[in-house]
């Protein structure tokens, strides 16, 4: 009877450890101040995961402990706000799944990115972004051109309210444009296969970039090839060299030379306008022409 005294005092220790374990882990939080939010982070240890979709979902149910009210702790309810209407709904829950799963839409509504609460009284953490700017993306030099059928988009959000999604415009030959609503401070750009939006999922988005931050000086052009903003600069045309030249008529530059298709051309009387490699732009010294060999050609570049 000793002996089953003292196995029960065990089972008791280990319980309690159990269960003093368990009150750590549900009640720990870490240091986020009150005006500062992780997007999703209902349960605010600034990180997302499944446990603040189930957080949100407890609060829905009015659980005792999973209390969410903006009028008393304003940061975790922007924090489980996560489709900014100023209410906790199953679909916020509902975003979070999205967002674990990976889901580009959610990902680009800023879910995990961490966000400052702006108080009306003072002035603004982040430089608001002037009404009107115009942001320019360039696909030269890169795999983006568009295909029949395809377009390009920009996305762009506040961190507070919906993120909005517009068709860019072409401006220019591989540059498009596109004029981000006013204080939108994040964005990115993409290529859609179809439609004129991204469908939920975005099945339909086919190339995109990172999270971008919107620019407020002279570099507000984005340049697919190299992943860097630079100031937009229209493309040089070629209106001079037009004038002075007819149709037919060779200009000084490097030229394909060779056997080409079953016929030799080596010498300038054999040349034609369309052999001649035209400059690489976005990187000076490098030459390109677009031509179609076959087999048995043999080829040589001469200026």
């Amino acid at each position: 009877m000793k002996k089953l005294r003292q196995a029960t005092s065990v089972v008791l220790v280990i319980m309690m450890v159990i269960s003093m374990f368990s009150i750590t882990m549900f009640t720990s939080s870490a240091a986020l101040d009150d005006n500062t939010y992780v997007l999703g982070d209902a349960d605010r240890n600034e990180d997302v995961a499944v446990y603040d979709a189930t957080f949100i979902q407890k609060s829905i149910a009015r659980a005792s402990g999973y209390e969410i009210d903006k009028a008393t702790d304003l940061a975790r309810f922007l924090s489980a706000d996560v489709d900014k209407d100023d209410d906790i709904a199953i679909y916020d829950a509902t975003w979070i799944q999205k967002y674990i799963a990976r889901y580009q839409e959610a990902i680009a509504m800023g879910i995990g990115q961490t966000y400052t609460i702006q108080e009306p009284t003072t002035e603004p953490t982040t430089e608001p972004v002037p009404t009107g700017i115009t942001v320019y993306l360039n696909v030269n030099g890169s795999d983006w051109p568009l295909s029949e059928g395809q377009s390009f988009f920009a996305h762009s959000w506040d961190g507070v309210t919906p993120a909005t999604t517009s068709l860019m415009t072409q401006v220019d030959d591989g540059i498009y444009s596109f004029e981000i609503p006013e204080g939108n401070i994040g964005m990115l750009f993409g290529r859609l296969t179809s439609g004129e939006y991204p469908d939920e999922e975005w099945t339909n988005v086919d190339k995109q970039t990172d999270s971008l931050t919107v620019p407020v000086d002279e570099n507000n052009m984005y340049y697919v090839s190299s992943q860097t903003w630079g100031p937009y600069a229209p493309i040089p045309t070629t209106t001079e060299e037009t004038e002075t030249s007819t149709p037919g008529e060779l200009t000084d530059g490097f030229y394909l030379v060779g056997l080409l298709n079953g016929v030799e051309h080596w010498t300038e009387d054999t040349l034609t306008p369309d052999m001649k490699l035209a400059a690489n732009e976005y990187a000076p010294g490098e030459y390109m022409l677009d031509w179609t060999f076959y087999d048995g050609d043999g080829i040589k570049v001469a200026k």
